[in-house]
């Protein structure tokens, strides 16, 4: 069964206003949790300011349903991300620390990846630099290795709004090479500029799941597409904030085809 965990890949910068013509609100909204074919897949704990503290993924381990990964955030004294602690679960062993550079308005400029688990626990394993444009949103992540080799390089555009139009992945060894891709439907629909201010997901990949109607992925392997999927979503119900609460996920295998898979995705929010 495929599944929405995102890594954050990246995790945690994503105007006010919610499902159009909704009501709109002073007081801040935030994601808080996704519960997927009812059960939990992430949740995200915050502190009264509004910064994630705590997040939690759960996936099927061992023939069970169980947390499988717990990433604490920590904060310098002007409010700015310091550092991640990403924690490998149940067995609750420290797997990985990611370091944080801001410019002036806190936005991640780089993450440093470190190993923390094993032989060689401690040891700088790869950077993540951001790039931004006029609008503090991001379009650009680079991957370099220690010794600062660009590796992947991954390019967002947006929509005028400011939702994610398109998504592509490049691989560099040498010449660039797109290996993936994904386009998100266009929507009149925005989410809460409090959704944006989550200093440390400079994206979230969660989010177009409540603004599109479908996503289209595909894969490629020197030029030619090897993989097509469509995802598509129905049944959405509301809260009075506009904010989707739960929708049905289609999932259309089109290359190679195979049966589609319907699921049901459920979204709980904080107010601050």
């Amino acid at each position: 069964m495929k599944r929405i965990i995102l890594v954050l890949i990246s995790v945690a910068a994503l105007l006010p206003a919610c499902k159009k013509n909704g009501s709109s609100s002073s007081k801040q909204l935030l994601l808080s949790k996704v519960i997927y074919d009812d059960k939990p897949e992430s949740e995200f704990t915050y502190n009264s300011d509004g910064q994630l503290v705590v997040e939690k993924y759960y996936n099927e381990e061992n023939g069970s349903w169980q947390l499988t990964s717990h990433h604490l955030y920590v904060y310098d004294a002007n409010g700015n991300p310091k550092e991640m602690l990403s924690y490998n679960m149940p067995e609750n062993v420290l797997s990985a620390r990611y370091v944080y550079t801001v410019n002036a308005q806190g936005k991640i400029l780089r993450n440093s990846i470190y190993d923390m688990d094993g032989a060689d626990s401690g040891t700088l394993n790869f950077h993540i630099g951001h790039e931004y444009n006029a609008h503090r949103r991001l379009i650009k992540k680079t991957w370099k290795d220690e010794n600062e080799d660009v590796q992947t390089v991954v390019n967002l555009n947006l929509y005028p709004n400011g939702n994610l139009r398109t998504s592509e992945t490049f691989y560099e060894f040498g010449t660039p090479e797109k290996v993936w891709g994904s386009s998100y439907g266009p929507s009149d629909t925005t989410l809460p500029a409090s959704f944006y201010n989550i200093k440390v997901y400079p994206i979230n990949y969660y989010y177009p799941y409540l603004v599109g109607q479908s996503i289209r992925s595909f894969t490629y392997d020197d030029g030619a597409v090897t993989g097509e999927t469509r995802i598509e979503f129905s049944g959405r119900k509301y809260n009075n904030k506009g904010l989707v609460t739960e929708q049905t996920i289609t999932h259309k295998n089109i290359k190679p085809a195979a049966p589609d898979e319907v699921h049901t995705i459920r979204f709980e929010y904080v107010q601050f």
